[in-house]
């Protein structure tokens, strides 16, 4: 069960972290720290 959730948490990191870098080539406001913390917010 636990292994579970970090799974999904380290996942959406992930993929937060990969909007970012394309983001930060592209020049625009939000970064690849920006999306890994939206990514990784478990509201």
């Amino acid at each position: 069960m636990e292994w579970e959730w970090l799974l999904r948490i380290a996942s959406a990191g992930l993929c937060g972290a990969i909007i970012g870098y394309e983001r930060k080539s592209r020049m625009k406001e939000a970064g690849i720290k920006t999306h890994f913390i939206v990514g990784t917010d478990r509201r």
